[in-house]
């Protein structure tokens, strides 16, 4: 048989001896060895002892098992080692013929527990083995309540007198003693105490007697063990047990005095105590709660400290209780009060977390708060015009309540707004890039409830005046080609009135008064016979307007050509202008005399040959000055400029050099 000396905290506070066999340690009560405390698991480990070997074997507990201070899962234990579980030390001290364990007094003395209810049934046991204790939320209180319902501090338990006394520490939604709010209170036997959505009872317990001789060895039964031990004594022990057997069977023998007649009234009372429990037991199971507690407090008359129906009056109350909770949460669901039906369905399940009303409807609760979050939130977007934030929550609220038509209702004019936006800001792009017709399309489609319906309005009014602008200005260019300048001009006038910003209308208006001026110019000087004049002032129209079907084109080359045969006696003279001009350089002035004589003589070979030669050397020029402006842009960006003007000057338009030089002028300008 093996020893094995228990203490906690360094107190021994017992001393076993065990046969071989198998036995369970753990916190909770039923196992063979009780260790009733927070560090200790329900079941926190096995001991094993066969052929005088010792074992023992972790179970998953939490905190775990240590030998000598390493942790273990399953080890040998051999004399003087030391297995810490919890705040307990087990130490082993050989082999004991004695059957006893010695317990002080203080630790088999009565004590009261808090016992932890859900479903009528309990829990969870928190032994009151402190002079006071605290329970709360957080992690450093003794009872931990992890639930928003209960304050981090809630309460505390304090021994004083030998008395125990509650106090509420401040707490958010209080403390209840049997249903009603306290501050503080004294507990009584029985009390139920209800914090957050737990619910407490205040009970006398103490640890189980183990099997065998004897179960809890107080002072004077240890003696008696001793005495046990000695083998003469344990012969008188043995007379006078034998003695007190023959005393009882007599005792038992049929008779009518008074006192057998006061044992068998006893006994009735007995009897009809377990009937009635066995009866308020098959009234509860039916569901005939009211019939049920009636019997059940017929038993508290007879026996006040019977425990079963200590605990179904108790049921019978918390169902009540939990009737009048799914009430009143229906009632205040039914007038949309969701947060205050989510506090009462919240209390039904604290009460019986398996009620089945009261999880469908707690359910129900927080999918209507939740929908209505995403309305208000939804709401709110809508009015700071953030419509795709407002579209998000609205469809989150329609995936909770797939078939609400308000939700879906919302839903759609805010689908609609997205949708007027975009075609509006479709528009508005078209429209800053001159795309009227695609623009006009996407404007059009705005919503006449749109806050965007204004300005679609004015962009199409403005579409509108452009269009009409553009129709004016094709009518103007056909006049002007067949020759009505006069009546162009007055029409570009009016596009220029209707969209003053129409930069292509406004040149081609300063071209055609140009056009005009020169042509009718050259008219005048023709009719004075001033027709080197007429012809400079017809080649200018020439210049202005290169279309050759234009009809002041086409009449400028006609001119020309009737005075020809007056101008034939000047070629030579233009001849010698214009070698003059390129021997100084004068490149497009040398060019407009050479061509003046093709005007006259277009067949004039000398005039082409200077042309071809003029028009290479040009092109050369050209090159030259803009490679020289490039070469001095880094250093002297004035003098590079000057080079790309000249650049300018001599090349034509459509020069490659021109070009290039005209981008440079544009960029360093």
């Amino acid at each position: 048989m093996k020893k094995i000396i228990i203490k906690k905290e360094g107190e021994i506070i017992q001393e076993l001896s065990f046969e071989d066999g198998a036995y369970l340690i753990g916190r909770k009560e039923g196992n063979r060895i009780a260790l009733p405390d927070k560090s200790v698991s329900r079941q926190h480990a096995q001991l094993e002892i066969s052929a005088g070997n010792m074992t023992i074997q972790d179970l998953g507990s939490a905190n775990g098992v240590f030998k000598n201070g390493k942790q273990i899962q399953k080890e040998t234990i051999n004399e003087g080692d030391i297995v810490q579980i919890g705040k307990y030390s087990l130490e082993l001290k050989g082999d004991d013929n004695e059957k006893t364990r010695m317990v002080p007094e203080s630790y088999t003395s009565l004590k009261y527990r808090l016992m932890l209810m859900e479903g009528g049934k309990v829990k969870e046991e928190y032994p009151l083995d402190e002079n006071e204790l605290t329970i709360g939320r957080a992690e450093e209180n003794k009872v931990v309540l992890k639930n928003e319902t209960v304050s981090r501090r809630h309460v505390i338990v304090k021994k004083e007198n030998n008395q125990y006394k509650i106090t509420d520490l401040g707490s958010s939604n209080g403390t209840f003693i049997n249903n009603k709010k306290v501050k503080e209170k004294v507990l009584s036997k029985g009390d139920e105490i209800k914090i957050g959505k737990f619910v407490l009872r205040f009970l006398p317990g103490g640890p189980d007697p183990e099997p065998g001789l004897f179960a809890m060895a107080l002072p004077y039964q240890k003696k008696l063990v001793e005495a046990w031990n000695k083998p003469p004594m344990r012969l008188g022990i043995i007379g006078v047990g034998v003695v007190l057997i023959i005393i009882l069977i007599v005792s038992l023998i049929p008779t009518r005095s008074p006192e057998k007649r006061r044992t068998i009234k006893v006994s009735d009372k007995q009897v009809t105590v377990a009937n009635l429990i066995k009866q308020g037991k098959k009234l509860h199971e039916a569901g005939q709660k009211t019939k049920a507690l009636e019997v059940f407090n017929r038993v508290l008359q007879m026996d006040p400290d019977n425990l079963d129906a200590q605990i179904y009056v108790e049921k019978s109350r918390g169902d009540e209780a939990i009737a009048q909770y799914l009430a009143r949460g229906l009632e205040l669901y039914q007038k949309a009060q969701w947060e205050n039906a989510l506090l009462k369905f919240e209390r039904v399940l604290s009460l019986d977390p398996e009620n089945s009303r009261g999880i469908e409807y707690f359910n129900k609760t927080k999918k209507e708060i939740h929908v209505q979050k995403a309305l208000k939130l939804a709401d709110e977007y809508i009015s700071a015009d953030k419509l795709l934030k407002a579209q998000t929550e609205l469809n989150n609220a329609l995936d909770l309540k797939p078939e609400d038509v308000h939700i879906k209702e919302k839903l759609n004019l805010v689908e609609h707004k997205l949708q007027s936006l975009r075609y509006f800001e479709k528009g508005k792009e078209y429209f800053e890039k001159a795309n009227y017709a695609n623009a006009l399309s996407e404007l059009k489609k705005v919503s006449a409830q749109s806050k965007y319906t204004n300005e679609a309005k004015g962009l199409i009014a403005q579409i509108g005046d452009l269009q009409k602008a553009e129709k004016l200005f094709a009518q103007a260019k056909k006049l002007y080609q067949k020759g009505s300048a006069s009546k162009a001009i007055e029409l570009m006038q009016g596009v220029l009135e209707v969209n003053k910003d129409y930069a292509e209308a406004r040149k081609f208006l300063h071209k055609v008064k140009n056009v005009i001026q020169a042509f009718n110019k050259g008219m005048s000087f023709s009719a004075s016979q001033q027709l080197m004049k007429a012809v400079d002032e017809w080649r200018q129209v020439l210049s202005l307007e290169q279309d050759r079907d234009n009809f002041y084109h086409v009449e400028a080359v006609q001119y020309i050509k009737t005075v020809r045969p007056y101008l034939i006696k000047t070629l030579h003279q233009h001849m010698e202008k214009g070698k003059n001009f390129v021997q100084e350089e004068k490149f497009k002035a040398a060019l407009l005399e050479f061509q003046f004589v093709l005007t006259v003589e277009p067949d004039h070979k000398e005039a082409l040959k200077h042309i071809d030669e003029l028009q290479v050397h040009i092109k050369e020029k050209a090159r030259e000055l803009y490679i020289q402006g490039y070469t001095l842009k880094d250093i002297n960006i004035n003098r590079a400029v000057e080079k790309w003007k000249q650049v300018l000057e001599i090349a034509s338009p459509d020069d490659e050099y021109y070009i290039k030089a005209k981008k440079q002028i544009k960029k360093h300008r």
